[in-house]
């Protein structure tokens, strides 16, 4: 089990419940959790981030597979949420980019089998904007990536090593000249780099990560404001 923090400042929107219908929300078995995404109204109250947290833990315990969006009206509620959460969690920073050629199209990569966008570690001491720069080149195999600016800051939590991580990923718009060669880093387990336009997207955001569509409805809704 996994979730995701977001506010809902973009032109999609999903479905939410009540956090406190979460136990009845996760009230089928456990091997039934499988793939499933729920998106959940929260605020910044301590009952609801208890709430958040022992969700998570019930599903680590017995190993589900599922996916919670949490959904936060206010940037600040989400802020305050996130102070509570680095409480509980270790955090690491991840930097990344959604990157566009000059036709328009945006450049992903198939990563175990899932398509999604390059992002990765930030090491110590490394400007987070750079650290972004240089995923996307190792991921990819470009070599000219232009920075545009920040997108969006997203939040995700997964365990690894007995510790509960709290992902806080920089995500930034880039462009680069769809002529170069995509070469996929094998090493990452990428087995695949491809451009993919926006309707192309659309088709398989179902089948992608729920933090992915947090990144492409910021970059849709920006386009829609200008």
């Amino acid at each position: 089990m996994s979730f995701g923090l977001q506010t809902p400042q973009s032109p999609i929107q999903f479905p939410t419940h009540p956090w406190q219908h979460l136990e009845a929300l996760l009230s089928e078995p456990p091997a039934n959790w499988s793939g499933r995404q729920w998106y959940v109204r929260a605020d910044d109250s301590e009952a609801c981030i208890s709430s958040l947290f022992q969700t998570v833990l019930r599903g680590h315990e017995t190993r589900a597979k599922g996916t919670i969006e949490f959904q936060f009206d206010e940037v600040e509620s989400l802020e305050k949420a996130i102070m509570q959460l680095r409480k509980l969690f270790k955090v690491k920073v991840a930097a990344g980019g959604l990157v566009h050629n000059e036709e328009g199209a945006f450049l992903m990569i198939s990563h175990r089998n899932v398509w999604t966008l390059p992002k990765g570690h930030v090491e110590k001491e490394e400007p987070v904007e750079l650290a972004a720069v240089r995923e996307v080149q190792e991921e990819t195999g470009l070599q000219q990536v232009e920075m545009i600016g920040p997108l969006i800051v997203t939040y995700h939590t997964y365990f690894e090593k007995k510790k509960w991580v709290l992902k806080e990923t920089h995500w930034y718009r880039m462009t680069a000249d769809k002529s170069q060669a995509l070469i996929p880093q094998l090493e990452e387990s990428i087995s695949e780099v491809a451009w993919k336009s926006k309707a192309e997207w659309i088709e398989l955001s179902p089948y992608s990560f729920p933090l992915n569509r947090q990144i492409f409805e910021a970059e849709f809704a920006a386009q829609i404001d200008s």
